[in-house]
């Protein structure tokens, strides 16, 4: 069993902090949101529809049901349990069918700020889905940014991932000013909770995040990784299913829209790359080491995938002072060789065609992909060996 208790909110300095002590199997946990001190008149406090999110996919897991000291939205509830819980069955063997037991349900609409928001990290899925709506209006105009600390920038969260989301946030911050829109940081330790894999479970965790302004966000936009026709629901990512959990983790406060959808990365990227405010703030890189004069590393997966689309689109030396080119190009024969051989990898797949049928293409790349399968093979040959 698990017990998720009534928030209660606190003060600390210049922000204020949402938090609920949570019971798990007779231990207890305190998970929190923290958010600047002029958000409280948006902080849903009367509600528990954040912690619900957030804690749900370990309760499928263990296989826990729910007891809610609070309410939950009826949309909420009902969603949950007449869809997305049957789903997400599917989409992942060990997630289990639990009962969801709230003191009350809520059929009330909170929201009063009428507003619609995304989340900015500056990268591809995040500039598309903002530029997509640049010429929208209200509610759908895009108002706020937000920029959470749920897991993408370390799967467990702990104090060295407090940190880079602390630097990260800076970083953000230039492209949110040039745009003149607020940026708000929310800060939790969900993953210190859930100590999951962020891939399986990052829609509930960003989500369950921006629940508690769903007094502010009539309308949120979250960037899925993919296009309509490559909805995935068997899945190990849970953004390869984010139409169908957009839908069932709304409200009747707040709709979530899975965005950017219409197009694939490759199309994302050739899109973002018409707004020169891009090319000093495009940040992919996933290398939390990095500490260069450039935003990426430049020789990381994405880093190297995002440079490569972008050179053969004719658009990479406008991302100059983004990407340190002499490391992309010294990597560039090594990565395609191992784009190639993932042929079970869309964005790979996407990436080789459009590599193929270029200017770019040369028969060189036959003789790195045979080297990435060689090297391949000497290492599962190598691992198993040191098993036996």
């Amino acid at each position: 069993m698990i017990i998720i208790n009534q928030p209660v909110l606190s003060y600390e300095g210049e922000t204020i902090k949402l938090s609920s002590e949570i019971e798990i199997a007779n231990q207890t946990e305190n998970l929190w949101f923290q958010l600047p001190r002029e958000f409280e008149k948006y902080i849903s406090l009367e509600n528990c529809d954040s912690f619900l999110v957030g804690i749900l996919p370990k309760a499928m897991e263990m296989g826990y049901d729910i007891s809610i000291k609070s309410k939950i939205s009826s949309r909420l509830y009902y969603t949950i349990n007449h869809y997305l819980m049957p789903a997400l069955k599917f989409a992942d063997s060990k997630f289990k069918t639990i009962n969801i037991n709230p003191d009350k349900l809520y059929d009330e609409n909170v929201n009063t700020g009428n507003s619609a928001g995304m989340g900015l990290s500056c990268g591809v899925d995040s500039f598309a889905t903002y530029y997509d709506h640049i010429k929208d209006n209200p509610p759908f105009k895009i108002e706020y940014f937000t920029f959470v600390n749920a897991g993408s920038l370390g799967d467990y969260g702990g104090e060295n991932t407090r940190k880079l989301f602390k630097q990260k946030f800076k970083q953000v911050s230039k492209f949110a000013n040039s745009q003149k829109i607020e940026l708000i940081p929310i800060d939790s330790n969900i993953s210190e909770i859930l100590r999951m894999n962020f891939q399986r479970t990052h829609t509930f965790r960003n989500l369950s995040c921006i629940l508690n302004l769903q007094k502010l966000f009539r309308n949120y936009y979250y960037a899925s990784p993919h296009r309509f026709d490559q909805f995935d629901i068997s899945s190990k990512d849970s953004g390869d299913y984010d139409l169908l959990n957009t839908q069932y983790l709304s409200t009747q406060s707040i709709t979530f829209f899975s965005s950017a959808v219409h197009l694939n990365r490759i199309e994302r990227t050739e899109f973002i790359s018409n707004y020169p405010a891009t090319y000093k703030n495009l940040d992919i890189c996933t290398n939390s080491r990095n500490s260069g004069k450039f935003i990426n590393c430049s020789k990381c997966d994405k880093c190297m995938r995002t440079a490569l689309t972008l050179e053969i689109l004719g658009k990479l030396n406008l991302y100059k002072e983004v990407f340190d080119l002499d490391v992309y190009k010294s990597e560039k024969v090594r990565f395609i060789g191992k784009i190639l051989n993932e042929k079970d990898n869309v964005f790979s797949r996407e990436l080789a065609i459009l590599l193929k049928n270029s200017k770019y293409w040369s028969p060189l790349f036959r003789i790195a992909l045979l080297d990435e399968k060689i090297d391949k093979y000497k290492k599962g040959l190598k691992k198993m060996l040191k098993s036996k």
